[in-house]
């Protein structure tokens, strides 16, 4: 729960987020030792043993909602690229078209120089 209110929280934050990205996906790939170390000493905090050698506890109460921020923060970093894209591509097309402007007044007074010197 507290993954996804970070994750929330620092969507309009594209360093963090990627912090966070890195950080989840890393608690991810430490799943296995995780299990194996909850399964040797499973009497210290729970009163049956829930981890079993294929993981499949810890992969769907600890592996499934982390997977699914990480997913939620790919998305979001994909949304943000693709907006700063149109941003950019606007940029070049005012530029573009200011330079193409200046060009044909430029061109036009040009050939009106001509008319009047012939």
């Amino acid at each position: 729960m507290a993954v996804w209110a970070i994750v929330l929280l620092t969507r309009r934050h594209n360093e963090l987020q990627m912090a966070l990205l890195c950080a989840v996906l890393g608690a991810v790939y430490f799943a296995e030792r995780i299990n194996g170390l909850a399964s040797e000493h499973w009497r210290a905090f729970a009163s049956q043993n829930y981890f079993d050698n294929r993981g499949v506890f810890v992969a769907v109460l600890y592996c499934t909602p982390l997977l699914c921020a990480a997913f939620f923060i790919l998305i979001n970093a994909l949304r943000t690229t693709s907006a700063l894209l149109v941003q950019v591509k606007r940029k070049e097309l005012q530029v573009k078209n200011k330079a193409s402007r200046r060009a044909a007044r430029e061109g036009d007074e040009t050939s009106q120089e001509s008319r009047k010197d012939k």
